[in-house]
Protein backbone atom coordinates (compact mmCIF):
# COMPACT_ATOMS: atom_id res chain seq x y z
CA UNK A 1 0.00 0.00 0.00
CA UNK A 2 1.03 3.39 -0.65
CA UNK A 3 2.82 5.19 2.08
CA UNK A 4 0.78 8.14 1.92
CA UNK A 5 -2.57 6.64 1.67
CA UNK A 6 -1.77 4.25 4.87
CA UNK A 7 -0.82 7.64 6.79
CA UNK A 8 -4.33 9.35 5.94
CA UNK A 9 -5.65 5.89 6.68
CA UNK A 10 -4.34 5.91 10.19
CA UNK A 11 -5.68 9.14 10.82
CA UNK A 12 -9.29 8.07 9.49
CA UNK A 13 -11.15 6.80 13.20
CA UNK A 14 -7.06 6.99 14.82
CA UNK A 15 -8.99 5.13 17.99
CA UNK A 16 -10.44 2.12 16.12
CA UNK A 17 -8.81 -0.92 17.12
CA UNK A 18 -8.65 -3.32 13.96
CA UNK A 19 -9.25 -6.69 14.79
CA UNK A 20 -9.28 -9.47 11.87
CA UNK A 21 -10.78 -12.96 13.02
CA UNK A 22 -10.54 -16.39 10.89
CA UNK A 23 -12.98 -19.37 11.55
CA UNK A 24 -11.70 -22.38 11.29
CA UNK A 25 -12.75 -25.79 12.11
CA UNK A 26 -11.74 -29.47 11.53
CA UNK A 27 -15.56 -30.81 11.07
CA UNK A 28 -15.99 -30.33 8.15
CA UNK A 29 -18.58 -33.02 6.25
CA UNK A 30 -17.26 -32.45 2.46
CA UNK A 31 -13.77 -31.88 4.17
CA UNK A 32 -12.71 -33.17 7.16
CA UNK A 33 -9.71 -32.03 8.96
CA UNK A 34 -9.95 -29.13 6.61
CA UNK A 35 -7.86 -26.90 8.09
CA UNK A 36 -5.13 -29.06 8.93
CA UNK A 37 -4.91 -30.58 5.46
CA UNK A 38 -1.56 -29.87 3.89
CA UNK A 39 -1.33 -27.15 1.30
CA UNK A 40 2.32 -26.88 -0.56
CA UNK A 41 3.54 -28.84 2.24
CA UNK A 42 2.11 -26.76 4.97
CA UNK A 43 -1.45 -26.58 6.72
CA UNK A 44 -4.38 -24.60 4.78
CA UNK A 45 -4.83 -22.76 8.30
CA UNK A 46 -0.81 -21.15 8.15
CA UNK A 47 -1.39 -19.83 4.46
CA UNK A 48 -4.36 -17.63 5.37
CA UNK A 49 -2.78 -16.69 8.82
CA UNK A 50 0.14 -15.63 6.94
CA UNK A 51 -1.93 -13.71 4.39
CA UNK A 52 -3.98 -11.76 6.58
CA UNK A 53 -0.84 -10.75 8.44
CA UNK A 54 0.23 -8.58 5.58
CA UNK A 55 -2.26 -6.21 5.91
CA UNK A 56 -0.47 -3.04 7.32
CA UNK A 57 -3.75 -1.68 9.61
CA UNK A 58 -4.67 -5.00 11.50
CA UNK A 59 -3.41 -4.56 14.64
CA UNK A 60 -4.48 -8.57 15.83
CA UNK A 61 -5.15 -11.30 13.83
CA UNK A 62 -7.20 -13.51 16.33
CA UNK A 63 -8.36 -17.86 14.57
CA UNK A 64 -11.57 -18.65 15.91
CA UNK A 65 -12.55 -22.25 16.44
CA UNK A 66 -14.36 -24.58 17.93
CA UNK A 67 -14.01 -25.04 21.53
CA UNK A 68 -13.57 -29.28 21.07
CA UNK A 69 -10.92 -28.47 18.07
CA UNK A 70 -7.92 -28.71 20.55
CA UNK A 71 -5.30 -30.18 17.56
CA UNK A 72 -6.16 -27.26 15.42
CA UNK A 73 -5.73 -24.51 18.75
CA UNK A 74 -2.36 -26.02 19.23
CA UNK A 75 -1.55 -26.15 15.70
CA UNK A 76 -2.41 -22.38 15.19
CA UNK A 77 -0.49 -21.77 18.59
CA UNK A 78 2.76 -22.95 17.30
CA UNK A 79 2.67 -21.15 13.97
CA UNK A 80 2.06 -18.06 15.95
CA UNK A 81 4.57 -18.55 18.03
CA UNK A 82 7.11 -19.07 15.08
CA UNK A 83 5.97 -15.96 13.54
CA UNK A 84 6.97 -13.87 16.44
CA UNK A 85 10.45 -12.98 14.70
CA UNK A 86 9.10 -12.58 11.29
CA UNK A 87 7.68 -9.26 9.56
CA UNK A 88 4.40 -10.90 9.51
CA UNK A 89 4.99 -11.76 13.71
CA UNK A 90 4.45 -7.46 14.16
CA UNK A 91 0.87 -8.05 14.75
CA UNK A 92 -0.13 -10.87 17.35
CA UNK A 93 -1.86 -14.35 16.27
CA UNK A 94 -4.13 -15.82 18.60
CA UNK A 95 -7.00 -18.09 19.17
CA UNK A 96 -10.57 -17.94 20.85
CA UNK A 97 -12.95 -21.07 20.93
CA UNK A 98 -16.19 -21.30 21.30
CA UNK A 99 -19.46 -23.03 20.10
CA UNK A 100 -19.34 -25.01 17.05
CA UNK A 101 -22.22 -24.17 15.81
CA UNK A 102 -22.75 -20.50 16.66
CA UNK A 103 -19.81 -19.32 14.72
CA UNK A 104 -21.34 -16.01 15.44
CA UNK A 105 -20.72 -16.07 19.28
CA UNK A 106 -17.24 -17.25 18.49
CA UNK A 107 -16.32 -14.14 16.29
CA UNK A 108 -18.40 -11.68 19.06
CA UNK A 109 -16.19 -13.78 21.75
CA UNK A 110 -12.95 -13.21 19.97
CA UNK A 111 -13.80 -9.42 19.29
CA UNK A 112 -14.43 -8.47 23.14
CA UNK A 113 -11.76 -10.64 23.61
CA UNK A 114 -9.61 -8.37 21.98
CA UNK A 115 -11.31 -5.06 22.11
CA UNK A 116 -12.19 -4.36 18.89
CA UNK A 117 -13.68 -1.51 17.18
CA UNK A 118 -13.67 -3.14 13.64
CA UNK A 119 -14.05 -6.32 12.53
CA UNK A 120 -12.55 -8.18 9.58
CA UNK A 121 -14.02 -11.75 8.84
CA UNK A 122 -12.28 -14.18 6.53
CA UNK A 123 -12.86 -18.10 6.50
CA UNK A 124 -9.76 -20.16 6.95
CA UNK A 125 -10.50 -22.20 4.22
CA UNK A 126 -9.03 -19.92 2.04
CA UNK A 127 -5.18 -20.68 1.08
CA UNK A 128 -4.46 -18.08 -1.37
CA UNK A 129 -6.86 -15.72 -0.15
CA UNK A 130 -5.81 -11.73 -1.30
CA UNK A 131 -4.28 -8.97 1.02
CA UNK A 132 -5.18 -7.11 -1.80
CA UNK A 133 -8.98 -7.88 -1.54
CA UNK A 134 -8.49 -7.35 2.31
CA UNK A 135 -6.63 -4.07 1.98
CA UNK A 136 -9.42 -2.39 -0.30
CA UNK A 137 -12.79 -3.61 1.82
CA UNK A 138 -10.77 -2.22 4.86
CA UNK A 139 -9.84 0.87 3.48
CA UNK A 140 -13.20 1.58 1.74
CA UNK A 141 -14.93 1.51 5.04
CA UNK A 142 -12.32 3.67 6.92
CA UNK A 143 -12.41 5.95 4.32
CA UNK A 144 -16.31 5.96 4.39
CA UNK A 145 -17.99 9.17 4.15
CA UNK A 146 -21.16 7.92 5.16
CA UNK A 147 -19.47 5.83 7.51
CA UNK A 148 -21.67 2.80 6.34
CA UNK A 149 -21.00 -0.26 9.28
CA UNK A 150 -20.89 -3.02 7.01
CA UNK A 151 -18.63 -3.58 3.68
CA UNK A 152 -17.35 -6.63 1.56
CA UNK A 153 -16.30 -7.60 -1.89
CA UNK A 154 -19.02 -9.76 -2.30
CA UNK A 155 -17.63 -12.37 -4.43
CA UNK A 156 -20.96 -13.45 -6.33
CA UNK A 157 -20.82 -10.22 -7.78
CA UNK A 158 -18.12 -8.17 -7.51
CA UNK A 159 -15.64 -9.54 -9.72
CA UNK A 160 -13.53 -10.92 -7.13
CA UNK A 161 -12.64 -14.72 -7.35
CA UNK A 162 -14.56 -17.14 -4.88
CA UNK A 163 -11.81 -17.74 -1.78
CA UNK A 164 -10.91 -13.82 -1.61
CA UNK A 165 -14.15 -12.99 0.62
CA UNK A 166 -14.05 -10.63 3.41
CA UNK A 167 -16.35 -8.65 5.01
CA UNK A 168 -15.59 -5.29 7.50
CA UNK A 169 -17.74 -4.52 10.29
CA UNK A 170 -17.99 -2.26 12.97
CA UNK A 171 -18.02 -4.03 16.49
CA UNK A 172 -21.02 -2.45 17.35
CA UNK A 173 -22.78 -3.69 14.27
CA UNK A 174 -21.75 -7.08 15.53
CA UNK A 175 -23.02 -6.72 19.23
CA UNK A 176 -26.62 -5.82 17.65
CA UNK A 177 -26.53 -9.02 15.81
CA UNK A 178 -25.44 -10.96 18.90
CA UNK A 179 -28.48 -9.30 20.89
CA UNK A 180 -30.78 -9.79 17.64
CA UNK A 181 -34.12 -11.19 18.45
CA UNK A 182 -34.22 -12.46 15.15
CA UNK A 183 -31.86 -13.99 14.92
CA UNK A 184 -32.08 -17.34 13.16
CA UNK A 185 -29.82 -20.77 13.48
CA UNK A 186 -28.93 -19.57 10.24
CA UNK A 187 -27.23 -16.58 10.73
CA UNK A 188 -25.39 -17.61 13.83
CA UNK A 189 -23.65 -19.81 11.63
CA UNK A 190 -23.04 -17.83 8.79
CA UNK A 191 -22.51 -15.03 11.18
CA UNK A 192 -23.62 -11.74 8.79
CA UNK A 193 -26.51 -12.84 7.20
CA UNK A 194 -28.45 -11.16 9.64
CA UNK A 195 -26.77 -7.98 9.29
CA UNK A 196 -26.67 -7.92 5.71
CA UNK A 197 -30.16 -8.14 5.96
CA UNK A 198 -30.89 -5.96 8.31
CA UNK A 199 -29.05 -3.42 6.89
CA UNK A 200 -29.60 -4.13 3.04
CA UNK A 201 -29.30 -2.02 0.82
CA UNK A 202 -26.85 0.43 3.18
CA UNK A 203 -24.28 -1.99 2.89
CA UNK A 204 -20.78 -0.98 1.05
CA UNK A 205 -19.35 -3.53 -2.06
CA UNK A 206 -16.12 -3.37 -3.03
CA UNK A 207 -16.32 -3.94 -7.17
CA UNK A 208 -13.37 -4.98 -9.24
CA UNK A 209 -13.19 -5.19 -13.16
CA UNK A 210 -14.93 -8.40 -14.63
CA UNK A 211 -11.87 -10.69 -16.00
CA UNK A 212 -10.49 -14.39 -16.94
CA UNK A 213 -9.60 -14.18 -12.67
CA UNK A 214 -13.22 -13.49 -11.76
CA UNK A 215 -14.43 -16.82 -12.90
CA UNK A 216 -12.01 -18.58 -10.38
CA UNK A 217 -12.66 -20.53 -7.65
CA UNK A 218 -9.62 -20.19 -4.78
CA UNK A 219 -11.72 -21.83 -1.78
CA UNK A 220 -11.29 -25.21 -0.88
CA UNK A 221 -14.55 -27.24 0.04
CA UNK A 222 -13.54 -30.44 -1.20
CA UNK A 223 -10.15 -32.53 -1.55
CA UNK A 224 -10.69 -32.14 -5.49
CA UNK A 225 -10.58 -28.00 -4.78
CA UNK A 226 -7.31 -28.91 -2.84
CA UNK A 227 -5.71 -30.66 -5.39
CA UNK A 228 -6.81 -28.28 -8.27
CA UNK A 229 -5.21 -25.35 -6.24
CA UNK A 230 -1.80 -26.94 -6.28
CA UNK A 231 -2.04 -26.49 -10.29
CA UNK A 232 -2.58 -22.86 -9.87
CA UNK A 233 0.77 -20.64 -10.23
CA UNK A 234 0.41 -17.76 -7.51
CA UNK A 235 2.38 -15.43 -9.65
CA UNK A 236 -0.36 -15.81 -12.39
CA UNK A 237 -3.58 -13.94 -9.40
CA UNK A 238 -3.32 -10.34 -10.46
CA UNK A 239 -4.96 -9.62 -6.89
Amino acid sequence: MNRRILRHLQSVRPSQRIVAVIQARLGSRRFPRKSLALFRGRPIIEHVIERVCRMPLVDEVVVAVPTKDAELVDAVTRYGSRLINTDAGRRPVSVVCGPEKDVLMRYWLACTAHKADVVIRITGDCPMWSPLAGEEVLRAFLGDPEEKQFWSNDTTQSGWPDGTDVEVFSMKLLTRAKKARSLTDEDREHVTTWMKRTLHPDVGIVRRKIDALSSLKISVDTLDDLLALEAINADDLRF
